[in-house]
């Protein structure tokens, strides 16, 4: 990963799909993507009550090279976060 570069666009249709499905999409026979690969599912990072989390996927763009590595775009999807759930007790008696 090169931390100089930064692709913040958009990279045309983003296909999220399940840990071990990538090879249900296989460009230009069941789907087209251009030279970027299907969205492959990393990790989710939860969500708390204060915090946001996110889904993490990455992608491969096929014919771009920084040197001689390949370029991975890294996609964090937004979970917000959960936030607080006050309600009252009604089942707490005082004796």
């Amino acid at each position: 990963m090169n931390p100089n570069i930064t692709y913040t666009g958009l990279v045309g249709a983003d296909f999220y799909l399940p840990a071990g499905k990538e090879d249900l999409f296989i460009n230009g026979e069941t789907c087209y993507t251009g030279n970027i690969t299907p969205l492959t599912y990393v990790q989710t990072i939860e969500p708390t009550c204060t915090e946001a989390g996110y889904h993490v996927y990455t992608q491969t763009a096929g014919n771009i090279a920084v040197g001689e590595e390949e370029v991975t775009l890294t996609l964090h999807v937004p979970i917000p976060a959960l936030g607080h759930d006050w309600k009252l007790d009604e089942t707490y008696r005082i004796l």
